[in-house]
């Protein structure tokens, strides 16, 4: 009876997994199970052989990185509910690369990235509904 009832949790607890997964979007099953599986993956670059690329369009801001001490960028996207994005992370030219690349770390930027995506895509429905709000304090405030 104790293993009928150890079952029945363990299938609860696999459904309610699988529904936040559906209810993320492009997460799945797999990914929440097994975290390292994520085929999401962050590729550093060096910022200062981008900036002072000949071939680039002068770019005032890069240059401005590169002078404030910015050694490596990444670029990480995001979609969530239909809001569609990218999060640049920055790290300084003596940061300790290993540190930055570990498998830790880059779980940490990517799952930081979702979240970032999911309070840009709070923003239409938040400006609908203050919108709603001012709209319906109008009517009031006219009765």
């Amino acid at each position: 009876n104790n293993n009928n009832n150890n079952n029945n949790n363990s299938t609860a607890n696999r459904k309610s997994l699988m529904n936040l997964a559906a209810a993320a979007g492009n997460v799945t099953m797999r990914d929440i199970l097994n975290p390292t599986t994520n085929t999401r993956r962050i590729v550093w670059r060096e910022v200062e052989p981008i900036a002072n690329d000949p071939d680039q369009p002068h770019n005032l801001r890069l240059q401005l990185a590169v002078r404030a001490g910015i050694g490596l960028a990444a670029g990480v996207k995001f979609q969530f509910r239909g809001t569609k994005g990218l999060v640049i992370y920055m790290a300084r030219k003596k940061t300790d690369v290993a540190k930055l690349k570990s498998e830790t770390n880059e779980q940490y930027l990517l799952s930081a990235a979702d979240v970032i995506g999911s309070i840009a895509a709070l923003r239409g429905p938040r400006h609908v509904c203050l919108e709603e709000r001012r709209v319906e304090k109008e009517s009031v405030r006219r009765r």
